[in-house]
Parts: C-alpha cells; sequence; structure tokens
C-alpha cells in the first residue's frame, strides 16, 4: 500500500477539533507485506467550515499538545492510502484511539 498522510484532532492537540494536524510535509510511504512506518505529525490544517485560530494569533501552523485536564485522551485519526495496484483510487481509513499525554 501506499500512505499518502495521516491526520489527527483531538482536544488535546493545539486547535481542538477544528484543526488537522498532518504530516503533509513527509510525503507518501510505501509499505509492503510486514513493514512499518512512524508518521510525526508536524503541520495543521484547518477542517472544512472550521477556522483554525485557538488562540486569536492567526493560522495554526503546528501540531503542540494542550492540557486538557484530562487523564487520557481521545484522538480522532484518519490515514489516506491506496493500494499499489490501483494508487490514482485513495481511501480515507478513520478511527480513534485513547492515549496519555506525553
Amino acid at each position: 500500500m501506499v500512505v499518502y498522510g495521516a491526520s489527527a484532532t483531538s482536544e488535546a492537540l493545539r486547535g481542538g477539533l477544528g484543526c488537522n494536524c498532518n504530516n503533509t510535509a513527509q510525503g507518501s510511504v510505501t509499505l509492503r507485506n510486514g513493514a512499518t512506518s512512524t508518521f510525526t505529525l508536524t503541520g495543521s490544517s484547518v477542517s472544512a467550515g472550521a477556522t483554525c485560530d485557538p488562540d486569536g494569533a492567526g493560522a495554526q501552523t503546528s501540531c503542540d499538545f494542550v492540557d486538557s485536564g484530562r487523564d487520557k485522551n481521545r484522538y480522532n485519526i484518519t490515514i489516506l492510502y491506496a493500494w499499489l495496484d490501483s494508487t490514482t483510487v485513495k481511501h480515507a481509513l478513520p478511527g480513534e484511539m485513547l492515549a496519555r499525554r506525553p
């Protein structure tokens, strides 16, 4: 498969649910059977119809953790990928994760 990107939203990320923290600058990664890869969420983008201006200082450009006051936080994650035999047809795989703040 070819992974084109990963994104996440959470109350525990700067910008909250209106911003997608993503890895668009890292480009795509080809994964064959048994291969793994790590994606670092470094940038941000605005979700459709949302404003990504969490502190009134302008558009959000980084993906920073904030203190949500919770022991665990929920992260909504989406992975954009395509199969190697049809790389022009992209799929979005949504999911969620519960994790403690690093």
